[in-house]
């Protein structure tokens, strides 16, 4: 059935209780509100149970005219139980109806790659360096990161592709890394000349070009430390 006017207003009750009870809300206590208010409306024949599947019959494949409020969508979501969770919000329904920064809240695999990958490797990642005048060419080689991230061969197909590599650009691509670098290596000119990104997760790499004009010449033995360091800051390596 379509989520018409009658349920999109037993689904305002239950987020003015979601907002009212904060905290104390519980939801299978809700259950037994939810069955009044569909009653009072009219709605006979579902039941809170039915209810959800309806609320989520819609999200996934519109039938009204129905533009429910992001953040309603959040606190709702907040309050399931985590079985309904995994089986309901799918990567479409996260992508629709769910702000960017509320994904880590669902979809941790997306939101917070570098956390998921912190402590998958085990081991240091081989490294190549070689230099150029005062230059440090070093080249870290990390392999396919698909799995160790939690990232799916479907979700870098066609329309969840741009939001997995924005997720994975911002943990662990190559603004963040340099910002870390840089603190490590203040003195320095450097140039991250590759990075992982959603392209290339099954053969992922840095390579970093670490000028030491200003850093009296450093030993290349600091260089790979401060790298190494770096990218532990942002959770690449342990």
């Amino acid at each position: 059935m379509a989520f018409g006017k009658k349920l999109q207003d037993v689904f305002k009750l239950l987020i003015e209780d979601i907002n009212r009870l904060g905290s104390k809300f519980d939801f299978f206590t809700e259950s037994k509100a939810l069955d009044k208010y569909l009653a009072d409306a009219g709605v006979t024949n579902i039941k809170a149970p039915q209810f959800i599947a309806e609320v989520f019959d819609e999200l996934d494949a519109p039938r009204s005219g129905w533009k429910p409020i992001k953040d309603d969508i959040v606190a709702f979501f907040k309050t399931l139980p985590d079985r309904i969770k995994k089986e309901k919000i799918t990567d479409d329904i996260l992508v629709k109806y769910v702000p960017k920064e509320d994904w880590g809240l669902f979809k941790k695999d997306w939101a917070n790659a570098a956390v998921a990958y912190k402590g998958k490797l085990g081991s240091l990642p081989p490294m190549i360096s070689k230099k150029n005048g005062d230059k440090i060419i070093l080249s870290v080689f990390l392999g396919d990161i698909r799995e160790t991230l939690g990232i799916r061969e479907s979700e870098l197909k066609g329309y969840t592709y741009k939001h997995v590599y924005s997720a994975v650009d911002e943990n662990i691509g190559r603004d963040i890394v340099l910002s870390k670098l840089k603190a490590r290596l203040p003195n320095s000119k450097i140039k991250i000349l590759d990075y992982p990104n959603a392209s290339c997760l099954h053969d992922a790499r840095y390579e970093f070009e670490i000028d030491r004009k200003d850093s009296t010449g450093m030993p290349v033995l600091i260089v790979k430390a401060a790298v190494l360091f770096a990218l532990r800051d942002v959770g690449v390596i342990l």
